[in-house]
């Protein structure tokens, strides 16, 4: 495939592809247990690595939990908690600015749109783009140096300023995935397609990438064939053999058992997180077909190795009607051989992967689903079913 043959569409419906296939299910690198906890470190990570950030919030969460304390703090009481990251005094300033604003003009709460946010101090658009992605799920696409940088050499945008990018990428990019895009090409950025020195020679996208093919002349030692594939991991589990057994209880401390559950089609489902993009259109699926899939003799289960708040949250945030297993020491995922190495931008780290069972009333497997619609999974279940 020639690159100047490639017409913009086509372009984006490989790259896209590509993505989907590498790292369904991206997500920020940054930690945060809640809305206050994640705008404070979009805010801190400004011109700041996540590393350096994801070091330095333990403690400022721990000494102020809430918004509420951190809006009754002093900035030279933040400053010494964060005074290792870029502009600490600013930062520390921002802070205290926008905790104070959030109590006073919004209760408490984190806005949700982003004019609101960006009525905030040290909130400007990309951080309110990620705070509104992140969090609620829409379809922001916040640019960053990594995403300007990416977006400009691949050829999706012919941009000269972050609002030019973001504009051109949500016109081509479909809705439901400009969340999960946008950290795409974060860690694409991060990882592969770095400032000074892009690893090209391990990048699949240089087929489509107007930098590389208008700047380099590939040579042998950067084609493919000499390399070893990354074959990522599926289970071993195969259809028509008995499901193994599991006992745990769910996110209400109900017991579930499937040597137990009798005379139902049991759908047990595993997925890599609560509340992340590829994970929440999965489990609102199920929501939104749950009475039909009851009404052909369906239980569904889903299984993460997520805690018993962070189950809550998500049944509660999307009122799931069915349950979700707990499975922290991860007990039932590697029995179904569902754990393993995977790969995303270049970077290999161990996970779930995810892969749906289907039990039959006997306790047999009857079918696997490992390449998952995430938008459409209640419908491949009951294509299944016949």
């Amino acid at each position: 495939m020639q690159i100047a043959k490639m017409n913009l569409k086509s372009k984006y419906s490989n790259i896209i592809a590509y993505f989907k296939q590498q790292a369904p299910n991206a997500q920020t690198e940054l930690h945060y247990n809640s809305p206050y906890q994640l705008i404070v470190a979009v805010i801190l990570s400004a011109q700041c690595t996540d590393v350096r950030i994801n070091k330095v919030t333990p403690a400022l969460f721990k000494t102020f939990p809430s918004i509420k304390h951190l809006a009754l703090a002093s900035v030279s009481e933040v400053f010494e908690l964060i005074k290792s990251v870029s502009y600490p005094n600013n930062k520390a300033n921002h802070l205290v600015q926008m905790a104070q604003l959030v109590v006073q003009k919004f209760k408490g709460q984190i806005p949700q749109t982003t004019t609101e946010l960006m009525s905030l101090p040290g909130v400007g658009r990309k951080t309110a783009n990620v705070v509104t992605s992140v969090l609620f799920n829409q379809p922001t696409m916040a640019v960053d140096t990594h995403v300007f940088r990416v977006s400009n050499r691949l050829g999706l945008v012919n941009a000269k300023t972050p609002l030019a990018c973001e504009q051109q990428l949500i016109k081509h990019i479909p809705k439901n995935d400009i969340a999960t895009a946008h950290h795409w090409l974060i860690l694409h950025g991060r990882y592969v397609c770095k400032a000074r020195s892009p690893m090209c020679s391990s990048c699949y996208l240089t087929i489509y990438c107007d930098f590389f093919n208008k700047n380099l002349k590939p040579k042998p030692a950067m084609t493919k064939t000499n390399e070893t594939a990354f074959k990522a991991h599926q289970t071993k589990l195969k259809e028509k053999q008995k499901a193994p057994n599991f006992n745990t209880v769910d996110s209400e401390g109900n017991q579930v058992s499937l040597s137990e559950l009798k005379d139902k089609k049991v759908v047990l489902y595993f997925y890599p997180k609560d509340d992340t993009p590829g994970c929440t259109l999965q489990a609102c699926s199920l929501r939104d077909n749950y009475k039909l899939l009851l009404k052909n003799n369906y239980l569904i289960f889903g299984v993460s190795a997520d805690d018993e708040k962070s189950h809550k949250k998500f049944i509660t945030k999307y009122d799931l009607p069915f349950p979700l297993l707990l499975d922290t020491d991860k007990n039932i995922i590697k029995a179904y051989d569902v754990w393993g190495l995977k790969k995303m931008m270049g970077k290999q780290y161990e996970g779930i992967f995810r892969t749906t069972f289907i039990i039959d009333e006997k306790g047999t497997i009857a079918h696997i689903i490992t390449k998952v619609n995430t938008e459409n999974h209640a419908q491949q279940i009951m294509e299944l079913a016949g």
